[in-house]
């Protein structure tokens, strides 16, 4: 083997391991800041099943999208064709975006993955499944789809090994309606998290527009209710460093007792990402 290729099956096995790996491998130029460190860290750990509610919240223009709804869910697929993978954004047209360019991905040259790729038809938007290839060299469907949805948008019959909601709401005008906030809870609760499967995650990514909406909700249930699901919420401030970024984590009680992560304790990124991988 010639070391170029000597190389490129390192990067390629990197890939498939590490998500930040597998978004400078496809997305050629890709500059990885401590924010971006901290979201791909958080969802390997989602992947792993360490964490099933996770909200990360961000200003506009951070790249959350571009790691969140567009590398992650094709990493994942890549790492589990037989999973389910929801992606909900405000609009249907902004969820189909998302898709078409997690499809794209799948289908570059870059795609580190040799036995998983787009089934059937390989320019579907709206919905579109992977097939992987067995031990027997034959390409089989298990299962694996990628579905996008518009928030408020029906999802009957489908499941949800992942759901991934990605800026429930356009801006302030839309947020500050009381009408619309209403209607996305209800959306959440009646149709959203009915569709989602035994130990399957949910991930909100999202700029915080106003205290009252989708995940303002979930947190405060979770406040009042022992029962309810519990989040773990990263607040990333604008042109924000490592530190700033770690006063604003919050670990679910559980997880950290597991962890030995204390409510005083003064960690650094390193520490408590190093305890919560110890877990796994």
């Amino acid at each position: 083997m010639e070391p170029n290729q000597i190389r490129d099956e390192a990067d390629k096995a990197l890939a498939r391991r590490n998500l930040l790996n597998f978004t400078k491998r496809t997305k050629d130029g890709y500059q990885v800041s401590w924010i971006h460190w901290i979201l791909a860290q958080t969802l390997m750990l989602v992947e792993r099943g360490l964490l099933d509610r996770v909200a990360i919240e961000m200003p506009p223009r951070h790249g959350k999208s571009e790691l969140a709804s567009v590398r992650f869910p094709a990493w994942y697929l890549g790492r589990n064709p037989a999973k389910q993978f929801v992606a909900a954004s405000h609009t249907q047209d902004l969820a189909d975006e998302f898709s078409g360019k997690a499809r794209d991905v799948i289908k570059s040259d870059m795609w580190p993955f040799p036995k998983v790729r787009i089934a059937g038809n390989a320019w579907a938007v709206r919905r579109w499944k992977v097939d992987a290839k067995g031990d027997d060299g034959k390409w089989r469907d298990l299962g694996g789809v990628y579905v996008p949805v518009g928030v408020g948008g029906g999802l009957t019959g489908k499941g949800a090994d992942i759901l991934s909601i990605d800026d429930p709401v356009k801006d302030w005008v839309q947020a500050d309606s009381e009408l619309i906030r209403e209607s996305h809870w209800y959306w959440y609760q009646s149709v959203a998290s009915t569709r989602l499967m035994p130990g399957a995650a949910c991930i909100m990514t999202l700029t915080r527009w106003h205290q009252d909406d989708i995940l303002g909700r979930a947190l405060k249930l979770a406040e009042e209710f022992a029962d309810a699901d519990q989040w773990f919420e990263i607040k990333l401030p604008a042109l924000s460093d490592g530190e700033r970024v770690f006063a604003d984590i919050q670990v679910p009680d559980k997880i950290a007792k597991s962890a030995g992560i204390k409510a005083d304790d003064a960690l650094d990124a390193k520490a408590i990402f190093g305890k919560l991988w110890a877990l796994v």
